[in-house]
This record gives C-alpha cells, structure tokens and sequence, in this order.
C-alpha cells in the first residue's frame, strides 16, 4: 500500500463512528479502523499519517493533513 493510499483511506474513514446509534455505521467505522491498523502493521512507515489524522479529528481547527508526496 502506497503512502497515498492510505492517506485516501484515512480521509475517506469515518472518525467518529463509534458514537453513532447505527450499528451499521458502527460496525463499517470498526471494519475500516482495522484495515487502518493492519495497514500501519505491515507498513510501519504510515503511523505518521494515521498519527497526523488522529490529530486532525482531535483539533478540527487544524488544517487537513496534506497528502503525501509520491
């Protein structure tokens, strides 16, 4: 998986679905979160995106993470 890839992923993932009363939403939201988790398993070198995401769901305020370079 390309760093591009998975900024995608993480853009495209649903942050706040573990507080919403749709099981569907939640259990997509729990999918999506372990594909994010196994990819930064086998790819180390993406936690710096996943982390730069997490940090934008934390503080809105922040611009979006850029995308990354090829």
């Amino acid at each position: 998986m390309t760093k591009q890839q998975f900024w995608r992923l993480c853009k495209a993932h649903d942050w706040t679905y573990m507080y919403s009363d749709d099981a569907r939403v939640y259990r997509q939201g729990r999918t999506e979160s372990e594909v994010l988790a196994d990819a930064v398993k086998a790819h180390p070198e993406l936690i710096s995106i996943l982390s730069q995401w997490s940090d934008w769901v934390n503080d809105p305020s922040r611009p979006e993470p850029p995308i990354p370079a090829e």
